[in-house]
């Protein structure tokens, strides 16, 4: 794996998992905030953060997966892991993978 793949994993994986992050945030805190206690304000702020990191994701996923070499029947997890609910969690083997090809050649800075 040479270094602009390695580079595009990098990225990849954190846009994931700020991604996954941000949806988390939005179901377990913002939500309650809106019904519970009557802060719609929060799911407004969180969710247009979410959305815009959604959108980075899905303009990310393409290149990653050309530059990595995946098959979309092979690994088709990175592709529809916004779409459903609490997917980014499937993505740890991924994402283990990922930080050994990382921290194995030196580009953790």
């Amino acid at each position: 794996m040479n270094t602009e793949q390695l580079r595009w994993a990098k990225r990849f994986k954190w846009i994931s998992l700020l991604e996954g992050l941000s949806f988390l945030i939005l179901l377990g805190i913002a939500m309650p905030l809106k019904y519970v206690f009557d802060m719609p304000l929060a799911v407004r702020y969180v969710g247009w953060v979410h959305g815009l990191l959604f959108i980075i994701y899905i303009y990310a996923v393409f290149p990653t997966a050309r530059s990595l070499k995946w098959e979309f029947g092979g690994h088709s997890l990175p592709y529809s892991h916004p779409f459903y609910p609490l997917a980014h969690l499937f993505l740890i083997e991924i994402s283990e993978k990922i930080n050994k090809l990382i921290f194995s050649n030196g580009l953790d800075q």
